[in-house]
């Protein structure tokens, strides 16, 4: 499958992720691999912190799945 690496300055993500207690947390930031399948943003160091459990690195080496994005979902759904 294509993928797309491209940093994009203006970027972010859209709607909030969700903590252990239904906490909403928006992405407050700019910039950030938008077309990409993977989410980029540093490792996952503190469990307790919403935005690293959904959005940050696996064992420090693995980005998981923009699952978020339609087109990653399509890619999901055809390799099963």
């Amino acid at each position: 499958f294509w993928y797309n690496n491209t940093w994009d300055p203006a970027g972010s993500y859209g709607g909030p992720v969700y903590g252990r207690w239904g906490e909403a947390v928006s992405d407050e930031g700019r910039g950030t691999y938008s077309g990409s399948d993977f989410h980029h943003n540093g490792d996952l160091v503190d469990y307790s912190n919403p935005w690293q459990i959904h959005m940050g690195k696996i064992y420090g080496t693995m980005d998981d799945l923009r699952l978020e994005s339609r087109r990653v979902q399509d890619k999901y759904i055809a390799m099963t």
